[in-house]
């Protein structure tokens, strides 16, 4: 599933640069003071355990970055590196805002940026290539422990998606799946909703691109029922749906996280855990809880009423990615 051939298309949702990341919620001026503190902070630590004089071009001395959850290699470039950990720390903090610390990560999450789809494919071939993702990016299962593999494509560009920005979304996509396998252990969520959460965080980077996206599923007819994502298995991102069917579901949980009025997100409070009845849904699967059994559920079975609700949604026109 994860190999890309000469003329795979990359399909992500990609938006803007690292210092722009949306929140679902919060957009006080305190926040982004505090938010940026803590990124310049990240950086200086980053810069201080980098040797960024030696030659980094070739894997075996590929470029190692180390944040507080994560490690990052790439041959690219120190700056590129550099983004990519700072960015996907970030990622991090949000994942952990959003769905809590649960267990905690056990051990620091590995990003190989491969530097080629030879070198990407390979790590597929060795390590499994059993993940539901539809682009170049994969979680795998190191005998040293849990990584994502992702691929540098030098030609990835999608309705004007810059190829930096499509690999930092593919990470944060199978990031996520890396985050739950650590730190909620006992998770028993449906693959609609795993493979949902992960392109729901995956859109922090630009929700209106990937509306417009949406949209255009929507206009060429290509849209995937409600009813028929609520029973989403691992094979369905493997057919000729796939691009449209996580398009759908990511933008599905976009608005029932952060839009729809009897689900959404209550807005954030610092050192509080985040509160909503789409977000108790979920986190009872995360849990290892009956997820059948949840209030919630009830909600998802009158699938008539939330697709005609969900096809008649849109971002509103004044929406701004970043905060």
């Amino acid at each position: 599933m994860t190999r890309l051939g000469p003329l795979a298309v990359p399909i992500a949702l990609i938006g803007l640069a690292v210092t722009g990341l949306a929140a679902p919620v919060i957009s006080q001026d305190s926040l982004r003071k505090s938010v940026r503190s803590v990124l310049d902070r990240a950086q200086q630590r980053i810069e201080s355990r980098s040797d960024i004089w030696a030659d980094h071009s070739q894997w075996e001395s590929a470029w190692e970055i180390e944040t507080d959850d994560l490690v990052i290699r790439t041959t690219r470039s120190f700056a590129f590196a550099n983004s990519v950990a700072v960015g996907q720390q970030q990622m991090i903090g949000w994942f952990r805002s959003i769905l809590g610390e649960g267990a905690g990560l056990q051990s620091k999450l590995v990003v190989n940026i491969w530097p080629d789809r030879t070198r990407y494919n390979a790590a597929g071939e060795e390590f499994g290539a059993d993940h539901s993702s539809y682009y170049g990016s994969f979680l795998a299962a190191r005998p040293e422990g849990l990584s994502v593999e992702a691929a540098w494509d030098p030609v990835a560009e999608f309705d004007g998606a810059g190829n930096e920005l499509f690999c930092q979304m593919q990470i944060t996509h199978s990031l996520l799946h890396g985050y739950v396998a650590q730190a909620f252990p006992s998770a028993s969520l449906p693959t609609w909703t795993i493979e949902g959460l992960a392109e729901y965080f995956a859109n922090y980077w630009s929700k209106n691109w990937a509306m417009a996206r949406l949209q255009l599923v929507r206009n060429e007819n290509r849209q995937v029922d409600v009813g028929d994502l609520l029973v989403t298995s691992e094979a369905d991102f493997n057919d000729s749906q796939a691009n449209a069917r996580m398009i759908t579901l990511g933008m599905l949980f976009v608005w029932l996280m952060e839009h729809r009025e009897d689900s959404k997100l209550q807005p954030l409070v610092k050192d509080q855990p985040a509160e909503g009845p789409f977000l108790s849904f979920l986190l009872a699967g995360l849990r290892g809880q009956d997820m059948d059994t949840h209030p919630f559920r009830r909600t998802l079975g009158d699938v008539e009423a939330l697709l005609e609700e969900f096809n008649a949604w849109s971002l509103p026109e004044d929406s701004a990615d970043g905060r």
